[in-house]
């Protein structure tokens, strides 16, 4: 937490958020708000290009190219750039419903990304893991509008109920294997099954041929 603290005085301190200020712009609606640079955009709920910090969310949902995003009473964080979506979880739910039909759910304190669907049907995409807080930090203080020490103290929130993240990353991993596994193991059963039934049936197939043959 303190070289978090010390990374954003060094990093504002320099001035790369002055630099960008003329391009910072905020977005008011009814239930939430969105942060984003000169560069990006958003119609109708539709992700367009750029960088979005989307708060204060309640139901809301966006479309990409790739794949939808649903957030419910949280924030997130979402760039689309160089034909890839970023998500970041700042806290709440968050849903990305992808084009070939898998959920991913991504816990607080947390980042995927997603792409195009390629020719197997399949969208490409990343693991879920814990976000680069470094790399993050950069990235949200090249649009946020307000006092720094208020960007500060809202990262530090976020962290603060964020959790054991590398123990939560290891569950995950653990989960998803387990799941693959299972996945496996039912398709093998599946396979199985059907090499049983075509035993019987060729068995049956087999018996009949051999009773009109030779049964009277």
């Amino acid at each position: 937490m303190i070289r978090l603290v010390f990374f954003l005085f060094f990093f504002f301190k320099l001035g790369a958020h002055s630099e960008s200020s003329s391009a910072e712009q905020v977005i008011n609606q009814s239930s939430f708000q969105i942060l984003h640079d000169e560069k990006s955009y958003i119609e109708k709920n539709q992700l367009l290009s750029g960088t979005h910090w989307v708060q204060k969310t309640d139901h809301y949902y966006l479309k990409t190219p790739y794949g939808d995003i649903y957030s419910n009473q949280g924030d997130f964080f979402v760039t689309y750039a160089n034909s890839q979506v970023r998500v970041v979880n700042h806290k709440g739910l968050l849903q990305v419903r992808l084009r070939d039909g898998q959920q991913l759910e991504i816990p607080p304190g947390f980042e995927v990304w997603f792409a195009e669907v390629m020719v197997d049907k399949k969208n490409k995409v990343g693991l879920i893991q814990p976000v680069d807080l470094k790399k993050h930090t950069q990235d949200l203080g090249r649009i946020w509008t307000w006092d720094l020490k208020l960007l500060k103290e809202t990262l530090l929130s976020f962290q603060s109920n964020w959790g054991d993240r590398p123990l939560m990353a290891s569950s995950y991993y653990k989960s998803l294997a387990q799941r693959k596994i299972a996945s496996i193991q039912r398709e093998n059963q599946r396979i199985e099954n059907l090499k049983r039934l075509e035993f019987s049936r060729r068995a049956e197939n087999r018996k009949m041929m051999f009773e009109r043959a030779f049964g009277r």
